[in-house]
């Protein structure tokens, strides 16, 4: 059984949504994971925490971690399309007797038709669009009007973990985005300064994307602001974080090599960050010697 958790881990858990030993395990599990990071250098001890992914499974499983991924295969960073991510991911599944949040896992298998939702229906995404035709004047927007209508009646919208109860917290949270939208506008989408995974306090502070099982883009939970701006502004690309692989994907890379996990998950991560699409393009192009 998978149940999708509502966005905001700390709030989820707040408000009895998640356990608070549930939200906490999570966050230990990450500094765990980076802790131990360096032990999955070799591809041996990383094909270990995969052994599972081999055999097709129904049921959501996940596997390993986004940290021992990035020991063994290198920087995980590639640039997309922003158009390519027309799903995103929930963070809290249920499937294995317990939540896991998806930042945890670098590879999960199953289906994930229930764990999927549209990015055009989530309402940072419809705010941005609005954003751009009303010439940034918020209070012109038809959204602004349903939330202070809904916060007068007493069901105040939230974002970003907060409840925007008062005419002033929206404004400041309108505010807020137009200045985002206005830096991305003149500067574009500059790409973190640090390793997203290199801090494990952090969860969802990158543009996280997963493969899916046919080489689909999947947004992973996060970024939601600058991912629906980057739309709304139809930028060619923008720097995203590869941190879950559909095990489906790996199995069809290791038929199509006739290889193991971790060859085939290489490879993968390679045309990842040749901006390649995984079984449409030829095999990602060596660099050019020099002489």
């Amino acid at each position: 059984m998978v149940r999708n958790v509502a966005h905001g881990v700390a709030r989820r858990a707040l408000h009895g949504e998640i356990g608070w030993s549930q939200y906490v395990q999570a966050r230990l599990l990450r500094l765990a994971a980076a802790v131990t990071s360096c032990r999955y250098r070799s591809d041996v001890r990383f094909q270990r925490s995969l052994e599972a992914i081999a055999l097709p499974s129904t049921k959501v499983r996940l596997a390993s971690h986004p940290l021992w991924a990035q020991a063994c295969l290198g920087p995980l960073q590639g640039r997309l399309s922003p158009v390519q991510l027309r799903k995103e991911l929930t963070d809290w599944v249920c499937g294995q007797g317990r939540p896991r949040h998806t930042l945890n896992a670098f590879v999960a298998d199953g289906d994930w038709s229930a764990l999927l939702v549209g990015v055009d229906s989530l309402p940072v995404f419809v705010e941005a669009q609005q954003l751009l035709d009303s010439g940034m004047d918020y209070r012109r927007m038809p959204i602004y009007e349903q939330m202070i209508k809904a916060m007068r009646e007493g069901r105040p919208a939230r974002r970003q973990q907060r409840r925007l109860d008062s005419a002033l917290a929206i404004d400041q949270y309108f505010e807020r985005y137009v200045r985002l939208f206005l830096s991305i506008q003149r500067h574009g989408m500059l790409a973190p300064a640090y390793p997203v995974l290199s801090h494990p306090w952090r969860m969802g502070t990158g543009i996280g994307v997963a493969m899916g099982p046919d080489g689909q883009w999947v947004k992973l939970p996060g970024a939601k602001h600058r991912v629906a701006i980057a739309q709304a502004l139809g930028l060619p690309h923008i720097p995203v974080q590869l941190g879950m692989v559909h095990g489906e994907a790996i199995r069809r890379m290791m038929r199509d090599q006739q290889t193991s996990v971790v060859p085939a998950l290489r490879e993968l991560v390679a045309r990842f960050r040749c901006g390649m699409h995984p079984f449409r393009d030829a095999a990602c192009p060596l660099p050019a010697k020099s002489d």
